[in-house]
């Protein structure tokens, strides 16, 4: 079905309907919004962690044994 189809289809129901179609969709696209921008984010960080030594430099004693005094 192609958009204009859907939206004739759409006019075609009542108002209130309409106005629930409405806020679905707009539901769905803020979060596949939220979704993508999370997505960049993470892949922006992975990038950076990759390239930047100084966000990883601490990582080298991860498996050191830590031992506490006090």
């Amino acid at each position: 079905m192609k958009t204009q189809e859907i939206i004739l289809e759409i006019k075609k129901l009542p108002v209130h309907l309409r106005k629930v179609i409405i806020r679905e969709v707009i539901s769905s696209v803020r979060e596949d919004e939220g979704n993508d921008e999370l997505y960049q984010a993470a892949e922006n960080m992975a990038a950076e962690y990759r390239t930047n030594k100084d966000l990883t430099a601490f990582s080298e004693i991860d498996l050191d044994d830590f031992n506490e005094t006090g």
